[in-house]
């Protein structure tokens, strides 16, 4: 049986993501198929969906990752996620902010089990998607902005995640975003983000209307200590070194780890 023939079966089944993926599955099964052939098929489907998802062309945000398994998105996003899992305990209240599309506060519910997680994006298009698609796993979505600080009450945290969120924040207010973490983590509790790194991918070379700036080390360190964190170090070596993926053209980002 062709590829073309696997998709001629697929379409006539109703179209939702996980019984069409479940029917390849079968396919599979009947017809002995290759797992490379599967896994062409599973990401041409992938493709179908984000555009049946209305969100690939958004014209506000279309760098948006857009899956509904956090394991299909690409590995230099997935291993931050993973990452902060190593940092998140059971009986955390986490908040993922810039959480786009719902992958990565899945990815946290499934390996890290905090107690609860929110997940927010000032998108509501996206807020939309994740609920239909994440919220059923129990992490409540809301539409927030990462500078009203009366988005939650002060001391609601014990982690925070915010990945590749800062650089889009306009520059006059970011270091706002990052006072904000503060203000709503609990005493002892920590942040754990990401920005591009300026010394890999410079802002100047950069192609994309949606960044403010890129950082270094040294000014995101300061960043946070402005905002009041403590102990603070960088783990994106330590990241890349554990998932195979190297520094620099696949994985570009520097992320911090920072207590209150």
């Amino acid at each position: 049986m062709k590829l073309k023939d696997y998709f001629k079966e697929i379409f006539f089944l109703p179209k939702k993501v996980s019984q069409s993926l479940a029917a390849l599955k079968e396919i599979r099964r009947v017809n002995d198929i290759s797992r490379n052939d599967i896994k062409e098929i599973k990401s041409d489907l992938n493709i179908i969906f984000r555009y049946m998802s209305g969100l690939e062309l958004h014209p506000k945000m279309p760098e948006r990752l857009i899956v509904n398994d956090y394991r299909d998105v690409s590995k230099d996003h997935m291993v931050r996620y993973l990452a902060a899992c190593e940092y998140i305990k059971e009986t955390d209240n986490v908040l993922d902010f810039a959480s786009g599309c719902g992958y990565g506060a899945s990815c946290i519910k499934i390996n890290a089990k905090p107690k609860k997680i929110i997940a927010c994006d000032i998108d509501k298009d996206v807020v939309d998607f994740a609920t239909k698609f994440f919220g059923k796993q129990g992490i409540e979505f809301l539409c927030k902005d990462v500078v009203n600080e009366s988005s939650f009450e002060p001391e609601s945290f014990d982690t925070i995640v915010s990945f590749e969120t800062i650089e889009h924040v306009p520059t006059n207010v970011s270091t706002k975003a990052i006072q904000n973490f503060y203000k709503w983590l609990k005493v002892g509790g920590k942040v754990i983000c990401s920005v591009p790194d300026e010394e890999i991918n410079s802002f100047e070379n950069y192609d994309n209307q949606y960044h403010f700036r890129h950082y270094t080390h040294t000014e995101f360190k300061e960043y946070l200590e402005v905002a009041g964190f403590k102990n603070i170090s960088f783990i994106e070596q330590k990241v890349s070194e554990i998932n195979n993926l190297p520094r620099g053209r696949e994985f570009d980002s520097i992320i911090a780890i920072a207590y209150k």
